[in-house]
């Protein structure tokens, strides 16, 4: 096996709240290396405050789901909370001056 390092930079973060529902607070997309699209991410609420990402599915006629882009590792995951957390706070940050 060989092991490359490659530098994830997680830019053009944009979120869409929607009213909350079961947990759910919103939409996000981002890019990763100014070279990939990722959208329909949702963003939910935890119970103990804090939030996670749920990564987009799809449904096969089997009724099977099964995730169509996800973080592979550890590191890479927490890059894209961050990111997607940091913007989600300045939102939330404006929303609370208006």
């Amino acid at each position: 096996m060989i092991e490359i390092s490659i530098k994830t930079e997680i830019t053009e973060v944009d979120i869409i709240l929607v009213r909350p529902q079961k947990g759910l607070v919103g939409f996000c997309s981002f890019v990763i290396n100014g070279q990939i699209y990722v959208g329909n991410v949702a963003i939910y609420k935890k119970l103990d405050g804090g939030h996670r990402l749920l990564y987009p599915t799809r449904k096969l006629i089997t009724g099977k789901r099964l995730t169509t882009i996800h973080p592979i590792t550890k590191e890479a995951g927490q890059k894209i909370k961050d990111a997607v957390m940091g913007r989600l706070k300045q939102i939330m940050e404006k929303e609370k001056k208006r």
